[in-house]
């Protein structure tokens, strides 16, 4: 460590944060700037997120999507669509696939469960998804139930109304 630090202080003019910098000798568990770099039962590297990462983006998803939306829909999917994008463009690198598909389908989530609450009344919903194609018998046991709009948002009636497309 002091020689690294020497080296970078002296020959780079830079500063090493000691509290930030560590010397490790093995490629298990090492974070940086915002990757997870481990290793596999194959003994190849998996770079994935961090932990602060997958909270960052989860916080900013909730905050983008709130569940009492003030403007449009569209409004919404677009600001969404411009972080998602800038968001992808760093982390491309990571070999973990499944972090960017729990991502991509707890966005959907979120953004099902906005419809829902647009749709100020049970209803308003019912006749909705009934526009949509739903059976009567999924769309009242979607609209009727009274839990959540989060749960509400994971109903299959709901999925099918408002498809990946």
């Amino acid at each position: 460590m002091g020689s690294i630090t020497k080296y970078i202080g002296q020959r780079l003019r830079l500063v090493v944060n000691e509290d930030k910098s560590r010397v490790s000798t093995s490629s298990d568990g090492v974070t940086l700037l915002r990757f997870h770099l481990r290793r596999d039962g194959d003994g190849e590297i998996r770079i994935g997120l961090s932990d602060r990462a997958q909270r960052k983006v989860d916080k900013r998803i909730r905050e983008l999507t709130p569940r009492n939306l003030g403007g449009t829909f569209s409004g919404c999917l677009k600001r969404v669509q411009t972080y998602i994008n800038g968001w992808f463009s760093y982390f491309r690198l990571a070999t973990t696939g499944y972090v960017f598909k729990n991502l991509d389908s707890h966005i959907r989530r979120r953004l099902r469960q906005i419809l829902a609450c647009q749709r100020k009344r049970p209803r308003y919903l019912y006749r909705h998804l009934l526009r949509l194609g739903v059976s009567e018998k999924q769309a009242a046991k979607a609209c009727y139930d009274l839990r959540s709009p989060w749960a509400r948002s994971a109903n299959w009636a709901l999925h099918k109304a408002y498809g990946n497309a």
